[in-house]
């Protein structure tokens, strides 16, 4: 009898860290993937930044089209989680993606940001998210000079 109680206790405790293990890992996988995610979205900013950089250092329109980037400064155009990357409207220097809440808190936190709503105008990279967007929306500066 007293085995069988030890039987069951064990059970119990090894299901116990099973579910305490399997709770952590999920948390810590969302971490994770929202901090890739940021980089993502980062680096194919970068990339485009540098390429349109090389492109006025070339003696190039600073003015030109994303797409005649491609082939003489880009292999292909960058994308994130496998869309493009586009133009805002009225911010025509940075680039945008929807992103997730997640992604949108790594990316301001990567560039000191604390505040929902930031003038992005201030930051290289910066994200926007509150109330009046369905979806958070990161914003990589890629060209100095205002369009």
């Amino acid at each position: 009898m007293f085995s069988l109680i030890i039987s069951v206790i064990s059970i119990a405790l090894v299901a116990a860290i099973a579910v305490a293990t399997t709770y952590y890992m999920g948390t810590v996988a969302i971490k994770q993937q929202a901090k890739a995610d940021a980089s993502q979205f980062m680096m194919a900013g970068e990339q485009i930044a540098a390429a349109f950089t090389l492109s006025t250092f070339s003696g190039g329109n600073p003015n030109i089209w994303i797409n005649s980037l491609v082939p003489e400064y880009l292999v292909e155009l960058p994308k994130y989680k496998g869309g493009n990357l586009y133009f805002h409207d009225i911010h025509k220097n940075y680039m945008i993606a929807y992103v997730s809440k997640e992604v949108c808190l790594e990316i301001n936190a990567r560039s000191g940001i604390k505040i929902e709503a930031p003038d992005i105008t201030q930051y290289t990279t910066a994200c926007l998210m509150g109330d009046e967007f369905n979806w958070p929306l990161a914003f990589y500066k890629v060209i100095d000079a205002k369009l």
